[in-house]
């Protein structure tokens, strides 16, 4: 596990930054094809989900199960995850986050 993979599964998200900054690789993924955001994404870390998106890290990356990070999100990762990977730009974020805290949903995906 690298340093920034570590740092976003355990929700630091000033390491993450730092780095980021330092050129840590967002699309970098582990021996079962997780990516940072699909660590983030799996442990509900919808603040360092922001941050890599911010960066550039992939929306549409699967892992080895074949799953994006939206949809580590859904089943693991919890409602302000999946907010910020459906509106992946600020402003649309701010928006579902908020539809999100008045008790709203903001996907249509079943399963």
């Amino acid at each position: 596990m690298t340093a920034l993979l570590w740092a976003v599964y355990n929700g630091h998200e000033a390491c993450v930054r730092v780095l980021i900054a330092a050129k840590a690789d967002v699309a970098f993924a582990d021996s079962y094809g997780n990516t940072a955001l699909h660590h983030a994404a799996i442990k509900g870390h919808a603040s360092i989900c922001r941050v890599l998106i911010d960066e550039g890290a992939s929306l549409t990356a699967k892992n080895s199960d074949y799953r994006t990070p939206m949809e580590c999100a859904e089943i693991w990762g919890g409602n302000k995850c999946v907010a910020i990977l459906e509106a992946p730009t600020a402003a649309a974020t701010a928006a579902a986050e908020l539809k999100v805290k008045k008790g709203g949903h903001t996907h249509t995906h079943t399963r």
